[in-house]
């Protein structure tokens, strides 16, 4: 595979390295490309921390965000604010999900309490309202974070059996009515649950609340960002 260098003019010191995989070239053509030519999709758009903002209690579970969120109806913000929110939007619309799980990992490395479980850890996501949104927003994102923390991609411990959007008026507060589970990427494990965005935390409660009548070991919550109002 061919590389990608970088030296300052007459520079005779040089490192080469070796990629191991599409995925990871990808996330280095990408942050390259952003660092020094700002070519891809509206870079000045994303924020980049890679170290979780917080952490709050949901139903005595642990849930740690990367940044504050700022919703549209809040009008204008500060520029880091701003940049929050859309990187929030990427995050929703499935876009740069090598970026987004590499900048996931660089945060749950730095977590205690992600290194006391991650030999038996499972990563699930909340789900999106839709069949067709839940694997935009997660199916490569979970593979790759999965894939870099070197723990188990639960994914398919998830079916979404019918669109919420089409069951208007009939959920009452229920947010798992319309999914099916798969114990066996449950039972026994230490689920990560991840999401988007935490606002009131019913999705992580009742999300978690399943978890452990599947048997999960433990829960805890991780998001890209956490609601705040003005």
């Amino acid at each position: 595979m061919i590389g990608i260098g970088l030296a300052e003019p007459d520079t005779f010191g040089t490192c080469v390295c070796r990629v191991k995989d599409y995925d990871m070239q990808r996330l280095w053509e990408d942050i390259l490309n952003f660092v020094f030519l700002k070519s891809f999709s509206a870079p000045s758009y994303f924020l980049y921390d890679s170290r979780f903002k917080g952490r709050v209690e949901l139903d005595r579970t642990a849930c740690y965000y990367i940044h504050d969120y700022y919703p549209s109806h809040c009008g204008r913000v500060h520029i880091e604010r701003e940049r929050a929110r859309h990187s929030v939007y990427a995050f929703k619309d499935g876009e740069k999900p090598l970026l987004w799980a590499k900048i996931f990992s660089l945060c749950l490395e730095q977590l205690p309490d992600f290194q006391e479980i991650r030999e038996n850890a499972v990563l699930i996501p909340i789900p999106a309202s839709t069949r067709a949104r839940n694997v935009q927003r997660y199916a490569r994102f979970c593979r790759i974070l999965s894939n870099i923390l070197k723990i188990e991609d639960g994914f398919r411990a998830i079916w979404i059996a019918q669109d919420r959007e089409q069951m208007k008026g009939r959920t009452r507060g229920d947010k798992l009515e319309n999914v099916e589970f798969n114990a066996k990427y449950i039972r026994g494990k230490d689920v990560i649950l991840c999401d988007d965005v935490t606002t009131t935390g019913q999705s992580l409660i009742q999300m978690k609340r399943k978890m452990m009548e599947l048997g999960a070991k433990s829960v805890m919550g991780v998001f890209m960002a956490r609601t705040v109002e003005k």
